[in-house]
């Protein structure tokens, strides 16, 4: 305090032209203290100023990135949305392959057992073979014998003791040359006792040569769905009449579905058994029983296997009643189906023309 008052003492006593030049040159060090102040805050200032653009270029930068960033996590999102879809989608069709690679699985079982029953078929062929062979051999001594003149022969289920007529021996020829047909197609393997598989077959197995029987024969053919085919086979199994059938049991009919080539559970569903009883219960007490209608020889449904459009099919291509279809090699009879576009009834038309020809045999030994 003293020195600012002393200092003040002294400018008093200064002369004004000496006060001027100190207020001058005051002035001017404060000018020139300015303007260094002026100029060193002017470089911090640009300084600070370069950071800060600095500082603004890279929050640009930043915030372009964040905007890239943002945009690339949304692909990334629709990424991971399209991905979870695509697996969504992967994994039903996965369970969908499983599912179906199950039923390939099941269907490849169901075809390796029918593979496994076709072979078990195919060993019936050799006892199909023995039994054709017995049949050939049998009907070529009864054709010779006819042709000799032996007396008393018969040669269908139901003829009686007379000499057969010229129109049943050209039936009887008709059937043999069917017979020695089918042998030839037969291929000559052995086999095993045959299998009842539940289903028909496409060729009918023939049983054995029929067992002469003493006794009264019933017309079979009096129970739906017995025809002259299914008559003699019941024959040669050694079934004759309408007692023996109501007395089966179902092992047994079971067994003669197997010997006759039929099928058991159709003959339960016909009820054979029952239709027998009932005719054997009629005679039994005298009841009249009405004569079955012979077979129209123009009529082919009455085979088996064969349907009213088939029917036309094979009439269209001439054959025209049951003796043309028992005349017709089971080739030709194919070509006919196939040609028409009935591939599905080519399988079934193996025995058509041996029905055939056991039916107007039929009819012939009616009409002597």
């Amino acid at each position: 305090m003293q020195l600012y008052t002393d200092f003040v003492y002294w400018l008093t006593v200064q002369p004004t032209n000496y006060l001027l030049i100190l207020a001058i040159i005051g002035l001017l060090l404060f000018t020139v203290g300015l303007i260094l102040g002026y100029l060193l805050q002017r470089g911090k200032t640009n300084k600070a100023l370069r950071k800060l653009a600095l500082a603004e270029r890279e929050k640009a930068e930043m915030q372009q990135k964040l905007a890239a960033g943002d945009a690339e996590q949304n692909t990334l999102a629709r990424q991971l949305v399209k991905i979870t879809t695509e697996k969504d989608d992967t994994l039903v069709q996965l369970r969908e392959v499983s599912g179906n690679l199950g039923k390939i699985s099941a269907d490849l079982r169901k075809l390796q057992a029918t593979n496994e029953q076709l072979s078990a078929t195919n060993q019936t062929y050799a006892t199909t073979i023995e039994d054709l062979n017995d049949q050939v051999i049998g009907l070529k001594t009864r054709n010779e014998q006819l042709l000799k003149g032996i007396d008393g022969e018969t040669f269908a289920p139901g003829a009686g003791a007379t000499n057969p007529s010229p129109n049943a021996l050209e039936a009887l020829e008709r059937r043999l040359r069917i017979l020695e047909d089918r042998l030839a197609d037969k291929p000559d393997t052995g086999g095993d006792p045959p299998v009842d598989l539940g289903k028909p077959r496409h060729r009918v197995r023939i049983g054995t040569a029929e067992v002469p029987f003493e006794g009264q024969r019933d017309d079979l053919m009096r129970i739906h769905a017995i025809g002259p085919f299914n008559q003699s086979q019941l024959n040669n199994a050694g079934v004759y009449t309408y007692r023996q059938i109501a007395n089966w049991t179902d092992e047994d009919l079971a067994d003669y579905a197997a010997r006759i080539g039929y099928v058991a559970d159709i003959m339960r569903e016909e009820d054979w058994i029952g239709q027998a009883r009932n005719l054997a219960d009629s005679i039994a007490s005298g009841a009249a029983i009405v004569e079955p209608r012979a077979p129209d020889p123009t009529d082919l449904t009455v085979i088996d296997g064969i349907d009213p459009k088939v029917a036309g099919i094979l009439k269209e291509a001439g054959v025209k009643d049951l003796t043309t279809l028992a005349e017709t090699p089971v080739d030709e009879l194919r070509a006919m189906l196939e040609q028409a576009g009935e591939a599905n009834a080519v399988h079934r038309s193996a025995d058509w023309p041996e029905q055939a020809a056991l039916i107007v045999a039929d009819l012939t030994e009616r009409s002597v």
